[in-house]
C-alpha cells in the first residue's frame, strides 16, 4: 500500500491506520490524502482538498470581502480584483447588471441619493435625475423645476404659486367741455 502524499491512481492503493487515504486530485497528479485542511497539496491542484482549494495546502474557501488571488479561493468561486465578491465579475462598465450590488461593484452601481452618470447605474432606484440616483424623474426635492414639476405640486423647486392674477382695465373719459 502507498503512504500519504504519494502518487496513486486508485483509492485501493491508499493507505493509513485509520481506514486509508483518498487517492485525489486530477489526473497525473493524484496522491493519497485525506484531503482535509491544512493538509498537504500539489501543482495548485484543488481536487487533492476536500474544501476545494489548494494552496501548497488545503484551505477553506474564502467568504465575500476576503483577499483571494484565484476564482477557487472563494466560496462563490469570483476572485474580482483581489477579493471574492458576487456571482460576476464587475466589468466598470456604469451598468448594474446581474449580481452586482454597490458593495461588490462600487463603479457600475449605486444607492439611491449616491451620485450617477446613467440611470443604469441605479442599484434600487430607476432615474439618474441631475447625476443622483432618484426613485422619480422628475424629482421633487433636487432644486430643480423640471418638466412635469408645477409651483402646485412642488414648491420647494418650482416656488411658491402667486395668488390669483386681477387685471383692471383702465377706462378712459373724454371729457367735453
Amino acid at each position: 500500500m502507498i503512504k500519504e502524499y504519494s502518487s496513486c491512481t486508485t483509492d485501493s492503493q491508499c493507505w493509513n491506520d485509520n481506514n486509508g487515504y483518498d487517492c485525489m486530485g486530477t489526473s497525473g497528479t493524484k496522491i493519497c490524502t485525506t484531503g482535509t485542511n491544512d493538509k498537504t497539496c500539489t501543482n495548485n491542484d484543488d481536487q487533492q482538498c476536500d474544501s476545494g482549494r489548494c494552496d501548497s495546502t488545503c484551505l477553506s474557501k474564502l467568504s465575500d470581502g476576503q483577499s483571494c488571488d484565484e476564482q477557487s479561493d472563494c466560496t462563490n468561486s469570483n476572485c474580482n480584483g483581489d477579493t471574492c465578491g458576487g456571482t460576476s465579475a464587475c466589468d466598470n462598465d456604469y451598468n448594474c447588471e446581474g449580481s452586482e450590488t454597490p458593495a461588490s461593484c462600487p463603479n457600475d452601481c449605486k444607492n439611491s441619493g449616491s451620485s450617477c452618470l446613467f440611470s443604469k447605474q441605479c442599484y434600487d432606484v430607476d432615474y439618474c435625475v441631475h447625476n443622483q440616483c432618484r426613485n422619480n424623474n422628475p424629482y421633487c426635492g433636487d432644486t430643480f423645476c423640471d418638466s412635469g414639476e408645477a409651483c402646485s405640486s412642488c414648491s420647494g423647486d418650482c416656488g411658491i404659486c402667486a395668488g390669483p392674477e386681477i387685471r383692471i382695465n383702465p377706462i378712459t373719459l373724454d371729457y367735453v367741455i
